[in-house]
């Protein structure tokens, strides 16, 4: 558990704190950087990076709460991710008109997923419709601070946004359909 205290100490550049601090937050970092970025290396390199500048530049910041010190490291985690998303061809399009195009009908499916099986279907989206579907459903940003974010429009995020839950959700559609053929 970290303690103002604990982040105090890491601003005086104590290691002992540094390493406490990785030890709390580098797994869920981690997970969150595989999330947007799909590739464990990489989301390697995100959590890296960014330790590496909370460790360099903690000591200029101050923290009125834990809480507010752990939005302040997940805002550089997702910087760092979307710094190297950035680095990757620009997020490649879908043609969408090749997937099954049917109303989605059964809305309780998604509870039958299991945590895993709905991260791999999120995993499995294009770069940029997982970026935005990270950004906006689970990390709680606006469509204006994701074409900030992004350096891309507020329209082509509410149209990635848009694609991402129809891609998912003719997925799970297609989840549902080969599980009643085996059945």
């Amino acid at each position: 558990m970290i303690t103002i205290t604990t982040i105090a100490d890491c601003q005086a550049g104590k290691r002992r704190a540094q390493k406490i601090l990785f030890e709390t937050y580098g797994r869920r970092l981690f997970g969150v950087a595989h999330r947007y970025l799909n590739n464990e290396m990489d989301a390697e390199d995100a959590v890296a990076k960014a330790f590496f500048k909370v460790y360099r530049s903690i000591g200029r910041s101050s923290f009125a709460s834990v809480e507010k010190f752990e939005a302040w490291l997940m805002k550089i985690l997702i910087n760092e991710a979307l710094a190297i998303l950035r680095k990757r061809p620009r997020f490649p399009t879908q043609d969408l008109s090749t997937c099954i195009n049917k109303a989605y009908e059964n809305e309780n499916i998604i509870a039958e997923l299991s945590t895993e099986e709905v991260l791999t279907l999120i995993r499995g989206l294009p770069d940029g419709y997982r970026t935005v579907l990270n950004l906006y459903a689970m990390e709680g940003y606006s469509h204006p601070e994701i074409s900030e974010l992004l350096n891309i429009s507020v329209g082509t995020s509410r149209s990635q946004l848009s694609k991402a839950r129809k891609l998912l959700r003719e997925r799970i559609q297609q989840l549902n359909l080969y599980e009643y053929r085996t059945i």
